[in-house]
């Protein structure tokens, strides 16, 4: 999930016109908010259940990265 989590940072900051973190944590607020809720975008629940997702990194399932 660590891998994960890093990956959907990364997808958001490509996007962000924020030139530091503090102001891109008001400009996707909704990411520190709602992180699993993102997640769940990526991956089905059968994934984010599976114990192997949670100690090595699993490919999406549902929308890629």
């Amino acid at each position: 999930m660590t891998v994960a989590a890093v990956k959907i940072v990364d997808q958001f900051m490509s996007k962000s016109s924020s030139d530091n973190f503090e102001n891109y944590i008001e400009e996707y607020y909704g990411q520190k908010e709602d992180f699993k809720g993102l997640l769940h975008q990526h991956y089905s629940s059968d994934i984010l259940d599976f114990d192997k997702a949670k100690h090595e990194y699993i490919e999406p399932d549902l929308l890629t990265f």
